[in-house]
């Protein structure tokens, strides 16, 4: 370190220090800043002298609350000397004062690391840690909480990732009910809207999550959202290039229409009451906005998709396919989909859509059609007026608008597509656009016939002349595209027997031969996606054909094709592909086989229906083995993304169907199978959940639920496996109850987590089942559930039968089912209560002795710890328990007359010992004789 001597300037910057001392000791804090500024400009840079010069002028903006400029020299102070004592300080104070308590609590924090005894360190930690606790507590209250969150996302100087957090807590926040009324009573609507731009879709993701949570069930903040936006800002969301914005703004609207076809989840009360004049306008404002949006030629593909499918959504809900009719929505979205198509020229279609558009307003048209109600003479007319004046058109792209539209129809809704594919003049116009020269007149006719020949019940209109035109389609078409919807249509009617051998449309053999022509095109990499999509759904009918599905399953490539096709974004391929894996795993519905109905049949002549001898439980074990061995766990789990609850059900029939099979459930758990069957067992079809949830209990009983349900998921399986008990087939509660047992044994989380799904009261009511392996479950499942403390409590305060149900089960000749009960009967009895209640049953001490001197070990040592028990909780309780031969058990177990484990032998001498207490027995064992 350089000397006075050596460099002047720092002579220089001490002369100034000491001026500056002066100057501060006499309260001229202005002139000490001065000196202390000399001293800094000409002091070295290195030594500690500058530090001290920054830390004195720091003191000096802290007397003139600079607070600032007092920070930052304290930090230069630290730069030089880190972690020195009075700079921390000083930077503490400061901080205190810009606001930043947690900041300047860290400072103090670490001077009194340093300096343990530091008493103004003290009495500024003391200080700090109040305001620090107490905005923690602001914090973490609603309202303070969405204070805080909105000033920092409105304050202009507040950096993006601030904002963005900020963003994300109102979301969260929005998605509480009290957050929810917070935020509008402060008007949050129009601050959100504020700070919300289309440029930003990070953070308006957010905001737009938000808005829709308050919608939420809620007329009033609904109507208050809507007419806040306003249904131009709408559009423009929606027509944001950025398709993320346009599923978000869409999904405000879904939530909005929720709510104005529900009951309001609260009552609205202070300033959350608004004036909703009428729910039903609001859903009609709504609609009307999103079928004049749609048709906007203007609009991006990703808006128009989301405006389909909010029509998807909301179509089900109370009222909304009514409104739907009165602004003639059925016209509205035929007009989308027909301007969509293809034109004869081949040019795109008038409007800008997606591979999926025409698919999503199939289904918007058949969930309208569905809850429109009983009289859908409306809906006819309009299909009609739209699609058959176009069919008899000579202009070719007004033909092709009209096929469209009937192909969106026979998809949607089958029954009255295909009513309409038989009026006059429909199917010949088809059939007539079908054989024309023109590729796009030839697709879309060949896609309607297509469609139309999936309802097996109506596609015998399309034998003959229609069968004739798609054969002749495929034979001679030079388009991939043509021939691929001609040969699915050959494969729908085809595959109309349903599997029933004795029902075949086409000669025998016909099936082998179009799977065949559609495992080509599956396997063809020059195919496009869409094509193969169509094979795909090709196998989906045709695997219902024994024959098919072996040719199918023998067919690597063909598998493989079939399963990559899974990893597509694309949700219309669900179908073709679960669909295709069901019939090979035979995991469709079955009716039930009634013998002396079929001989019946049989005498009468009747076509009755016969299970094709591929079909065989031994034929689809071995497809189940090769689907396994090729990856259909992991296509299962891709396609499982997916929102149709009917798709998913398929998923699960097939998941069932491949955890059947013990030596399959690892791999399904190492796969994922397991972590993708949680969800689609909570939410789906009732099916579906129930097939879901026996899966993952064949899964849970095999397998350690440690790593089958690793983490959380060992908690949420219990809600299905719950489920599983009120099934009404008793495999289903067997392998719940299984399954539940094993999870009872990992501890009290999840005992605890049975408990709050009302499972409890349903196992022990599977006690009382006439079928002795159910029985024996429910048993063991008490077993350990009474472990847990809530439980214990249960069977200690209860006036019934509870415990003598157990005590009488623990004398059952089947050995699981008493080794179960006796051991809950065991871990009960440590309660004197208990003791009592077991004492009241007459075959108590019979039971007990009988489990005392059993050959199995586990009885054995149950017995004799029941034993112990009872003779420890009173003189009376252990007389009964050495009458008859109970003293004798004992004197065997000691003197090893009766071969016993330690413990038993433990336990007798313990309950000898205890007698001797009593007074019952003397010290050679034995027995008392009482004079008079």
């Amino acid at each position: 370190m350089p000397t006075m001597s050596d460099d002047p300037s720092l002579a220089d910057a001490l002369k100034h220090k000491e001026e500056g001392n002066a100057c501060f000791s006499s309260e001229k804090y202005s002139d000490a800043i001065t000196c202390y500024s000399s001293g800094l400009k000409c002091c070295p840079p290195t030594v500690d002298l500058k530090a001290v010069l920054y830390r004195n002028r720091a003191a000096c903006y802290l007397k003139k609350e600079q607070w600032k400029k007092a920070a930052s020299d304290a930090t230069g102070a630290l730069a030089i000397t880190p972690n020195e004592p009075k700079a921390l300080f000083r930077r503490a104070q400061a901080l205190e004062k810009l606001g930043s308590a947690a900041d300047a609590f860290r400072d103090v924090k670490m001077l009194l690391h340093i300096d343990p005894k530091n008493k103004a360190g003290l009495e500024l930690a003391s200080h700090l840690r109040n305001i620090v606790s107490a905005k923690v507590k602001v914090r973490e209250s609603t309202e303070g909480a969405v204070a805080e969150s909105f000033l920092e996302l409105c304050k202009p100087d507040s950096e993006r990732s601030t904002k963005l957090q900020m963003a994300k807590n109102i979301a969260i926040l929005a998605g509480q009910e009290g957050g929810a009324a917070q935020i509008f009573q402060i008007s949050g609507v129009s601050r959100i809207m504020a700070v919300l731009t289309e440029d930003d879709v990070d953070l308006a993701q957010p905001l737009l999550r938000s808005l829709a949570s308050m919608c939420e069930k809620h007329k009033a903040r609904a109507a208050a959202v809507v007419h806040e936006v306003g249904f131009e800002r709408f559009k423009k969301l929606i027509g944001s290039p950025k398709g993320a914005l346009a599923i978000s703004a869409t999904f405000v609207l879904h939530q909005a229409i929720e709510a104005f076809t529900s009951a309001d989840k609260v009552e609205l009360r202070g300033t959350e009451t608004a004036v909703v004049t009428s729910a039903m306008d609001e859903v009609r404002g709504i609609l009307q906005m999103a079928f004049t949006t749609v048709q906007d030629s203007e609009l991006t593909t990703e808006g128009r998709d989301a405006l389909v499918d909010l029509i998807v959504q909301v179509a089900g809900l109370p009222g909304v396919a009514a409104e739907i009719m009165k602004l003639e929505g059925v016209t509205h979205l035929l007009t989308v989909g027909s301007n969509c198509a293809e034109r004869a020229s081949g040019e795109p279609g008038l409007l800008k859509a997606s591979p999926t558009l025409r698919m999503h307003i199939a289904v918007a048209l058949g969930n309208t059609y569905d809850n429109v109600g009983k009289d859908k003479t409306q809906f006819k007319k309009e299909c009609a007026l739209y699609i058959c004046p176009k069919l008899v058109m000579s202009d070719l792209d007004t033909k092709i608008q009209g096929a469209t539209a009937l192909s969106s129809v026979v998809q949607g809704c089958s029954d009255l597509g295909n009513d309409m594919l038989m009026r006059e003049n429909v199917l010949p116009n088809v059939l007539k656009m079908a054989q024309s020269d023109n590729l796009a007149c030839q697709l879309v006719a060949t896609e309607a016939l297509a469609h139309a020949a999936g309802d097996k019940s109506r596609c015998t209109a399309l034998l003959g002349e229609g069968v004739e035109a798609l054969k002749a389609l495929f034979k001679t078409s030079d388009h991939d595209r043509v021939r691929i919807r001609a040969l699915v249509a050959l494969c729908k009617v085809a595959s109309t027997h349903g599997g029933n051998v004795n029902a075949q449309t086409f000669v025998e053999g016909a099936g082998k031969r179009l799977g065949k022509q559609c495992r080509l095109f599956l396997v063809d990499d020059e195919q496009g996606f869409e094509n193969r999509k169509w094979a795909a759904e090709g196998m989906a009918f045709l695997t219902l054909d024994a024959e098919v599905k072996e040719d199918l399953v023998k067919d690597k490539k063909a598998l493989e094709a079939l399963f990559e096709l899974a990893k597509h974004e694309d949700k219309s391929l669900l179908y073709g592909v679960s669909t295709a894996l069901v019939n090979l795993t035979n995991s469709y519905d079955k009716p039930d086989k009634n013998e002396e109905l079929e001989k019946l049949g049989k005498f009468a002549g009747e076509n009755v229906p016969q299970e094709h001898m591929l079909d065989d439980e031994d034929f689809v074990t071995t497809r189940i083995e090769i689907l396994m061995e090729l990856g259909v766990v992991p296509a299962i789990v891709q396609l499982s993304n997916q929102t149709s609850h009917s798709s998913r059900e398929q998923l699960c029939r097939v998941l069932l169907a491949l955890a059947g099979e013990q030596k399959h459930r690892g791999t399904i758990v190492q796969q994922g199978g397991a972590k993708v069957l949680i969800p689609m067992a909570l939410a789906g079809t009732a099916k579906g959940m129930n097939f879901a949830a026996q899966a993952l209990a064949k899964i849970g009983i095999t397998t350690d639920p440690r790593l089958a349900f690793p983490g959380q998921r060992s908690l949420e399986v219990v809600r299905p496996l719950v489920r599983l008990l009120r099934a009404e087939k008793g495999l289903q509660q067997f392998e719940g109850l299984m399954a539940l047992t094993n999870l009872a044994s990992m501890g009290d989380d999840h005992r605890k987590r049975i408990l709050r799904e009302k499972g409890f009261s349903w196992i022990e009511n599977l006690m009382f089942e006439d079928h002795e392996m159910l029985r024996r479950a429910a048993t063991e499942c008490v077993c350990n559930m009474v472990f847990n403390e809530e439980v214990f409590e249960m069977y200690c305060t209860d006036t019934g039968d509870k415990v003598k149900l157990l005590v009488l089960l623990s004398g059952e000749d089947d050995p699981n089912l008493a080794r179960a009960a006796a051991g809950a009967v065991a871990v009960l009895a440590a309660d004197s209560r208990v003791c009592d209640k077991i004492m009241a049953v007459a075959s108590a001490a019979e039971i007990v002795h009988q489990l005392a001197c059993n050959t199995n070990p586990e009885l054995s040592h149950r017995g004799m710890h029941l034993m112990l028990c009872l003779i420890l909780h009173s003189k009376g309780s252990a007389e009964k328990m050495i009458g008859e031969n109970g003293l004798e058990i004992l004197l065997a177990v000691v003197q090893k007359v009766i071969p016993s484990s330690p413990e038993v032998l433990k336990a007798a001498e313990q309950s000898l010992q205890a007698l001797q207490k009593h007074g019952l027995i003397e010290s050679n064992n034995m027995p008392v004789v009482s004079t008079s």
